[in-house]
């Protein structure tokens, strides 16, 4: 980790660390299922990866003057899913800023919480990728069943 304060006049701190899954494993090779729903017929052990880095957490998270509004509202979204103001929550911001980190964070807290929950992490590519072969192959409303009453939408 480099960390730099900058000079006197107030300059902003710049972190620079290392990005990649830090020696996480993942049980499921990545693109073994074409689309999500898929995940249905799988056993409850591998349902267990939710494709969350397990580093990105709220004690790992740097936070700053920049990003103390995002980080509190996204421990509220993480304490009380579905209950607070920020539902939904949208994150968005330039490269290098923590939006991965801070999801991430969100996804693992809730996963980790008392509700048992269970939390799917996909990034966007992957996501839209999944929806266009479902398109294609015509199963739209399985997409849309899979990502409903897996509970990845909320409409608390």
């Amino acid at each position: 980790m480099v960390v730099d304060k900058g000079n006197s006049s107030n300059q902003p701190y710049v972190v620079s660390y290392p990005q990649g899954n830090f020696g996480t494993k993942k049980s499921q090779p990545e693109e073994q299922h074409k689309t999500p729903f898929e995940m249905q017929s799988l056993n409850a052990e591998a349902l267990t990866n939710s494709n969350l880095n397990p580093t990105y957490t709220f004690t790992t998270y740097i936070e700053g003057d920049c990003n103390r509004l995002a980080r509190s509202a996204g421990f509220a979204v993480a304490t009380k899913p579905g209950i607070t103001s920020f539902n939904p929550l949208m994150v968005y911001g330039g490269v290098g800023l923590g939006k991965t980190h801070l999801v991430q964070a969100i996804g693992n807290e809730i996963k980790n919480g008392p509700d048992d929950k269970f939390v799917l992490y996909v990034s966007s590519e992957k996501f839209v990728n999944q929806f266009m072969d479902s398109i294609k192959d015509g199963n739209v409303e399985e997409f849309y069943q899979f990502l409903h009453a897996g509970g990845c939408v909320d409409h608390r």
